[in-house]
């Protein structure tokens, strides 16, 4: 589990630098001291394909994040439990 914990941390740090990147393009394309089709070209597609599927990507990670914060807690509370032997039910 510590092992998934760190690769979602990864991944969000990664996340959060493509964020960070792609907010820095922009903002220098709308600053128009770049200019031309392929400039235009480059802010429609991080703007339309780029940004998006970053975000997307960040709500799947935290979405992991959450489902792997709750197994943590069956996983934990399961532990926890004795069994009882003679409670148990078998059914033949």
């Amino acid at each position: 589990m510590s092992n998934f914990q760190s690769n979602i941390k990864t991944c969000e740090q990664i996340v959060a630098d493509l964020k960070a990147g792609n907010h820095q393009l922009i903002r220098v394309l709308n600053s128009h001291q770049l200019s031309g089709s392929a400039f235009t070209a480059g802010q429609g597609l991080f703007t339309q394909l780029v940004i998006p599927t970053v975000s997307k990507a960040d709500t799947v990670i935290q979405k992991l994040n959450s489902k792997l914060q709750q197994y943590g807690q069956y996983t934990g509370a399961a532990c926890s439990e004795i069994l009882d032997e003679d409670k148990r039910s078998i059914n033949s």
